[in-house]
């Protein structure tokens, strides 16, 4: 099972909360898998603790502020659900064949009860679903033609969209869509060309040696960085949100405008932004699951700016880069989408290219070709010739 600071990671868990599970004694997975069994027990267990101010002895006690209790909240029930669900696959993997009760072949009498439902997300929605949902968006008509929907958006993450259909329909346990989930699954890119990150096949886990052991990890999903994926991302999961119906077409888009407005107004700040919408999308999230509107839901979010504000001051946690990930992992492209060079110049679409040229420190002019690093920078006493010096000439 991965450690508890690396579920803390992808929960973008501040210091305060990592503090506070140590003083607490919980310091692996499996302790927070089984420290409660509902979220009810949780709250009661752990979370209201924390948030009437935890004493630690010898040390300040860990008190937060009225605008940090609702993400602190988000956070730890993130973490315990994904605790959770790492602790039911160990023991299942854990299990042997043999102990594996049989299934009833019997056909159950008429007028008994009718079976449990799936406790489980389909990985594909039920059949006809596709169909009615893009004739519910495109039937209604401007100037007399029908709407259509953007399927390049979306197509190819329909485990996505199987698993937001579910839980709005069937379970009510909404769980947040990450910010390149539908990124490195859709088929297209906003561009019209094949997305690179969905050719590589993905087998859901690798096996990795971990104190002299051979552990199943699971793969972890790829994160945006710069502010052409971020953007990409925020605008897929809106489109997804309208495709299901999670709210009302006018409420969707005025909360994504609202995040990309969050996100042009700190175009230097986008690993701290993918923090923020992982906070913002558990409280969504949890919001939702007490049976609000998503009107409702989303209005004291967006009146929160001090969240935001506090998020943005917070340490990155994506930029330092692991050298045992794989390329995919740490940038757009890499080996989904080939080997990067002359022949596959596009293999990271969102990767920024470096500047042709710039003036140097003492003035004079520095010129560079776009190769970047594989070429050295080759300086010019002379600064560029201006044309426009003598005035226009034609």
């Amino acid at each position: 099972m991965p450690s508890l600071d690396e579920v803390a990671q992808e929960a973008a868990a501040g210091d305060e909360i990592k503090r506070y599970l140590s003083a607490r004694g919980i310091k692996t997975t499996a302790t927070l898998a089984l420290l409660a069994t509902s979220l009810e027990q949780l709250d009661r267990v752990l979370v209201k603790p924390l948030m009437d101010g935890w004493q630690v002895e010898g040390s300040t006690p860990i008190t937060l502020t009225p605008s940090e209790q609702p993400i602190a909240t988000a956070i730890l029930h993130h973490m315990w659900s994904e605790c959770r669900a790492l602790w039911a696959k160990m023991q299942a993997a854990s299990t042997p064949a043999s102990f594996t009760p049989a299934t009833p072949t019997s056909t159950p009498a008429s007028g008994s009860a009718a079976p449990a439902a799936e406790d489980k997300a389909p990985k594909q929605l039920p059949h006809g679903v596709w169909n009615k949902l893009l004739h519910n968006y495109e039937r209604q008509m401007i100037d007399n033609r029908n709407r259509t929907f953007p399927v390049q958006e979306v197509l190819g993450a329909e485990l996505v969209l199987a698993r937001l259909h579910w839980e709005h329909e069937t379970s009510k346990l909404y769980t947040p869509v990450k910010l390149g989930e539908l990124l490195e699954l859709r088929t297209f890119l906003p561009s019209g060309e094949i997305n690179p990150l969905s050719k590589k096949e993905r087998s859901g886990s690798t096996l990795v040696i971990s104190d002299n052991k051979l552990v199943q990890q699971e793969e972890t999903s790829w994160q945006p960085r710069s502010v052409l994926a971020i953007l990409d991302g925020l605008a897929s999961i809106k489109w997804a949100f309208i495709l299901v119906g999670l709210g009302d077409e006018v409420d969707v888009v005025a909360f994504f405008d609202w995040l990309v407005r969050l996100a042009r107004s700190r175009p230097q700040k986008m690993d701290q932004m993918a923090q923020f919408w992982t906070s913002t999308s558990w409280k969504l999230a949890m919001e939702m699951r007490t049976g609000k509107p998503f009107k409702e839901c989303i209005a004291p979010i967006m009146r929160d700016y001090d969240s935001f504000v506090e998020c943005m001051n917070r340490e990155p946690v994506y930029t330092k880069k692991d050298p045992k990930k794989t390329v995919r992992e740490q940038e757009y492209g890499g080996k989904a989408g080939g080997k990067k060079g002359r022949n596959n110049p596009k293999s990271n679409p969102y990767e920024r290219p470096p500047r042709t040229s710039s003036y140097g420190s003492d003035g004079s002019w520095k010129s560079s070709s776009w190769s970047g690093a594989n070429k050295k920078e080759q300086w010019s006493s002379e600064p560029p010739k201006n044309e426009w010096k003598g005035g226009w000439k034609g």
